[in-house]
């Protein structure tokens, strides 16, 4: 960063700015540091080595960093936990990891076949999304994830299988509609 410190702050593109504001919190190593959108205007290598350095500088020095934003790489890749405020209440505080089994008991189930999967397959799997011929998922309640995968196994030759969490962003969603229902 040394061949920008003669620059002029107007001169710099907004990346270049969001890494110099961000050295400059650092300088009287704070205990708290508040960061908002850190990684806008940075290119994707910039924000994964921005995450990295946050999670790395929070280990090192015990640091507290409290961080918004909308981009949720920012708030996976850096935070444990999250405080989701919706209307100036907390709908949620707690370890992130949690926040979609509060929202819901749902995965998604990703399947990709070996062979073309044909519409009384796919049918039989409530909710299901056809990708390609040889490709669909669909969602299901952690408690039915066993009877669902033994069925699977049984009538589909699989290339490639994945249950995974749904993302983020609709847990939070959940979270922010169960709280506008009340």
């Amino acid at each position: 960063m040394k061949h920008l410190l003669k620059i002029q702050i107007r001169r710099l593109s907004l990346g270049e700015r969001m890494k110099l504001e961000l050295i400059a919190a650092l300088l009287h190593k704070p205990s708290t540091l508040l960061l908002d959108e850190p990684t806008i205007g940075l290119d994707l290598i910039s924000q994964i080595k921005i995450q990295e350095f946050l999670k790395y500088y929070n280990e090192t020095n015990q640091t507290t960093i409290m961080l918004t934003s909308h981009n949720m790489k920012d708030i996976e890749s850096t935070c444990k936990r999250a405080i989701v405020i919706n209307d100036g209440c907390i709908v949620y505080d707690g370890e992130l990891a949690k926040i979609n089994s509060v929202a819901g008991e749902n995965k998604i189930i990703r399947i990709k076949s070996g062979a073309r999967v044909t519409d009384e397959v796919y049918a039989r799997y409530a909710g299901a999304v056809k990708t390609d011929d040889y490709s669909f998922e669909f969602r299901i309640a952690k408690k039915d994830i066993r009877a669902a995968v033994d069925s699977i196994m049984s009538e589909i030759d699989v290339a490639d299988f994945n249950v995974e969490d749904i993302p983020l962003e609709e847990g939070i969603k959940k979270l922010y509609n169960k709280n506008d229902a009340q």
